[in-house]
């Protein structure tokens, strides 16, 4: 078991790498329910879920329970303790704070100045508390407005680095993310008799 715990902590330490968390010292929970909570507090403050779906994360045997509008709660099958919060649809808010479609300065106003980063493509707000569960604030970049919620205690995927790999950059496809291991249906792609050239018809698809 404490191997377990020492080969998870590595792997999140490298995971991380690059990202970046603000301390808060803002209770993070939504809705009242808080990571380390039970399943009962969970149908207790948000009423019962539509589904179930298991995953597996580090390890961790998850139950992701769905309600409406994609939003979702894990609770992990071992210790069944809540584990991660995503919320994109706030119907269930009852008087937080935390808002859909509130302005960033108003997200920095409740947890403190933070820069704004990509993670998972997505421009977001990260911010940790003393006991290491985070909260990622998903900001519309052109509105910059509050789009969607996620508190975990499960690590995060390194943010994309759009710069490492640039097209006139990579020597080989093999080294372009982009590209590597995928195959273009090209069947789209069909003679322009009149032209003597090619016209694609753009019903093309790629697949891994």
């Amino acid at each position: 078991m404490r191997l377990f715990m020492m080969v998870l902590c590595l792997c999140f330490a490298v995971f991380s790498m690059g990202m970046s968390y603000a301390p808060t010292s803002s209770k993070l929970s939504y809705n009242n329910l808080s990571i380390g909570d039970d399943y009962n507090d969970m149908i207790e403050h948000f009423g019962k879920y539509r589904y179930t779906e298991s995953d597996y994360a580090w390890g961790q045997k998850l139950t992701y329970y769905i309600y409406k509008n994609g939003n979702k709660i894990a609770i992990d099958d071992s210790s069944k303790k809540v584990v991660d919060i995503n919320i994109i649809d706030d119907s269930y808010e009852r008087g937080e704070k935390l808002k859909m479609g509130m302005t960033s300065f108003k997200v920095e106003k409740i947890f403190g100045s933070a820069p704004r980063q990509a993670i998972e493509g997505k421009s977001c707000y990260a911010y940790q508390d003393e006991h290491n569960v985070r909260i990622i604030l998903q900001i519309e970049p052109t509105d910059r407005c509050l789009e969607a919620i996620r508190i975990t205690c499960l690590p995060v995927e390194l943010p994309a680095d759009n710069t490492e790999y640039l097209p006139d950059e990579a020597g080989d496809e093999s080294e372009n993310p982009m590209i590597a291991d995928k195959v273009i249906d090209t069947s789209a792609v069909l003679p322009d008799k009149g032209q003597g050239g090619f016209k694609i018809h753009y019903n093309y698809a790629i697949t891994k």
